[in-house]
């Protein structure tokens, strides 16, 4: 009985707040959906933590005490979750720069050429440093040099000397910039 009148303050407090932290998540640069995502997510954690004493010292507190920590908690999760989709990003970029050259249907001749292609760029860009590799897995990934400078937390000026600077070791091997897509129009 107890603890579903937790569960119902907890609801409550949940649907007067959802829409508020929905739109500070944006505020902070996240997308509306991952928000919403994150709020049930968390929202279904809190409901089912099965400690009585723990929804009632949370249900003790202080409004602002009580909003502040579910704000917090959202964006702790958004942050992860943002992070994991960057690593499986970069990871899923680095597997389709290592594989593009190689499952493209040509004469063996044309693949064997690839295919030392793929492994010299592979190299190339492992000489790269991390945060250059980042980057250019962003820019692979059709992001815009103000959207890699907010995954990044880097301002736009940042990025484009990182993008430029790997660009130009890139570009003492022989043809990588075109096998990159990359054309001086960008520049």
């Amino acid at each position: 009985m107890e603890r579903n009148m937790y569960r119902d303050a907890l609801t409550v407090i949940y649907e007067q707040e959802q829409r508020k932290m929905a739109k500070y998540a944006e505020n902070c640069g996240y997308d509306r959906e991952d928000a919403l995502d994150a709020i049930n997510e968390k929202f279904k954690e809190f409901l089912e933590k099965n400690d009585s004493e723990w929804m009632a010292s949370f249900l003790s507190k202080e409004p602002k005490q009580r909003i502040s920590y579910m704000y917090r908690s959202v964006l702790n999760y958004l942050a992860s979750l943002v992070k994991r989709r960057e690593v499986g990003r970069e990871k899923e970029a680095e597997n389709y720069m290592k594989e593009e050259l190689v499952h493209q249907s040509e004469p063996p001749e044309d693949a064997i050429v690839a295919s030392e292609v793929s492994r010299t760029l592979q190299e190339a860009v492992s000489d790269l440093s991390e945060k250059q590799r980042s980057i250019l897995m962003h820019l692979r990934n059709g992001f815009t040099v103000r959207e890699i400078a907010e995954v990044e937390g880097m301002n736009e000026t940042a990025v484009r000397t990182y993008r430029n600077r790997a660009y130009a070791r890139l570009s003492k091997v022989e043809g990588l910039r075109l096998l990159m897509g990359v054309t001086d129009d960008e520049e």
